[in-house]
């Protein structure tokens, strides 16, 4: 009778250590998996979420999100570079497609430059195929497919909610 009750005190001690070790590898893993947030200026941030599932080329989704107290309104998927302009405003740009070359029969991806002030939707700046890396985004006037746009111009469109092309 006491061997057994032995028995089952060693059993019940090895499975709460299983368990513990579970627990353990459960809490690294997470930690390793977290989100993480960049605050740009504002109420303007990028939000990444962290994920178990790896896709093959692609990272963990970052969302541009701008925030006013506990409300998170998600404003663009993936914005790459994004930077803050003032007065509330974020430059951001976005993959839109693929733009098809007919005399050398080969295709590239396409961006679109976009605006975003404070509680409105995002507006359409500018088309382009080439990259922009954040310096270009905060010079004044910005340069975008050989058009000069001036920054106050930028935010005064964004403001109104009025795309700069159709």
């Amino acid at each position: 009778m006491q061997e057994a009750t032995l028995q089952s005190i060693w059993r019940v001690v090895a499975y709460m250590s299983l368990g513990f070790l579970g627990i353990l590898l459960m809490t690294v893993a997470l930690g390793q998996c977290s989100d993480s947030s960049e605050r740009l200026g504002g109420h303007w941030s990028t939000h990444t979420k962290g994920s178990f599932i790896i896709e093959a080329g692609a990272g963990p989704p970052v969302r541009l999100e701008h925030r006013n107290g506990l409300r998170r309104t998600v404003v663009a998927e993936n914005p790459f570079p994004a930077v803050y302009i003032g007065d509330d405003c974020v430059l951001f740009t976005q993959s839109v497609g693929w733009s098809d070359f007919s005399n050398s029969g080969s295709s590239q991806p396409l961006k679109e430059l976009r605006a975003a002030c404070g509680k409105q939707h995002s507006i359409p700046v500018a088309r382009f195929r080439d990259l922009l890396d954040r310096a270009e985004m905060l010079a004044d006037p910005l340069t975008v497919g050989g058009k000069r746009l001036s920054r106050a111009d930028i935010k005064a469109h964004a403001i109104r909610g009025e795309p700069m092309f159709r």
